[in-house]
């Protein structure tokens, strides 16, 4: 079997082609360095980027009982500079038992 670097993709493997047209777009982003990351069934590309990050979080514990509590936390961060903006929505829920 042939082996070859994904960002080439100089090989006959099927995907070859979806590799090239990643790294190319690699090489055009402004936030380096960037590489092809094939550990899952998608290969995606991973990218290191200075910038900023706001997080809001709000927890609520009400017990339900003398040893027994939910748990719910709802949070929002958000992380951006001058070319990119992720906005994340995490919910939590949870029990918690003291023993």
């Amino acid at each position: 079997m042939e082996t070859s670097s994904p960002i080439t993709g100089r090989s006959g493997l099927p995907g070859a082609g979806l590799h090239r047209a990643m790294a190319a777009t690699a090489r055009n982003m402004v936030t380096r360095p960037a590489r092809l990351v094939t550990t899952f069934d998608q290969p995606y590309l991973a990218y290191r980027l200075h910038a900023d990050t706001l997080s809001y979080a709000v927890t609520l514990s009400p017990a339900l009982g003398p040893n027994t509590a939910l748990v719910f936390t709802g949070e929002l961060s958000v992380t951006e500079n001058e070319s990119v903006r992720y906005v994340n929505h995490l919910i939590n829920a949870g029990v918690t038992h003291r023993f």
